[in-house]
C-alpha cells in the first residue's frame, strides 16, 4: 500500500530569496501606494541618462522594448526621442492600463504599444529596464527571456533601485 506524501512542497525559489523575503515587507504594503509614484514626462529619461550618458543616440531609429514599463513615462520618452517603435511590457494590469492611457494621451498609439508579457514575437533592437529588476523575485530568470527578444549584436540596458522587498522599499 502506498501512502500519500503529506509534506509541504519545497519552494522552487532559492534559499537566499526565501531568507530575504522573510525579513521584508510585502509588495502590497499599504505604506507604498501606487498613486504616490509619479514622474514628470520631460524628465522621464534623466535617471537613465545619468547612468548611460549616450542613451539618447542609441534610441534613435531602434525598436525599443521597455521591460517593466510601469505607467509608460519612459516608453513615451523613447518614442519622443526618435525610436522607430516601442513595446512597453508591464505585467501589472493596473499599471499597464495607466501606461496605455498615457500613450493615447500623447497620441502615440501608432508608435507605442503596451503588452502584458514579453513573447518571442516581440523583437527588439534595444531593451531597457529601468527600475524594474528590484521588483522581480529572481531576476536571473528574466535575463534569458530578454536575450531571446533581442536582435543579434544589440544591447540590454538595466538600471535598478534598491530591492522592493528591502525593509525601506524601493523608489523612495
Amino acid at each position: 500500500m502506498r501512502v500519500a506524501d503529506t509534506r509541504p512542497a519545497l519552494d522552487s525559489r532559492r534559499l537566499s530569496t526565501i531568507f530575504l523575503m522573510s525579513f521584508c515587507r510585502k509588495p502590497d504594503s499599504a505604506d507604498f501606494p501606487l498613486a504616490e509614484v509619479d514622474y514628470v514626462q520631460a524628465s522621464a529619461l534623466d535617471t537613465l541618462r545619468a547612468v548611460f550618458p549616450h542613451i539618447h543616440e542609441e534610441i534613435v531609429g531602434k525598436r525599443v522594448i521597455d521591460f517593466g514599463c510601469g505607467r509608460g513615462y519612459q516608453a513615451i520618452a523613447y518614442a519622443l526621442a526618435g525610436a522607430k517603435s516601442v513595446v512597453g511590457v508591464e505585467i501589472n494590469a493596473v499599471l499597464g492600463q495607466m501606461s496605455a492611457a498615457r500613450v493615447a494621451q500623447y497620441g502615440l498609439a501608432d508608435k507605442v504599444r503596451i503588452e502584458r508579457e514579453l513573447t518571442d514575437e516581440i523583437p527588439g533592437d534595444m531593451i531597457v529596464s529601468l527600475n524594474s529588476f528590484e521588483h522581480f523575485i529572481e531576476p536571473e530568470m528574466i535575463l534569458p527571456r530578454l536575450r531571446n527578444s533581442l536582435a543579434p549584436g544589440e544591447k540590454i540596458y538595466i538600471n535598478f533601485g534598491p530591492p522592493w522587498y528591502a525593509p525601506t522599499g524601493a523608489l523612495l
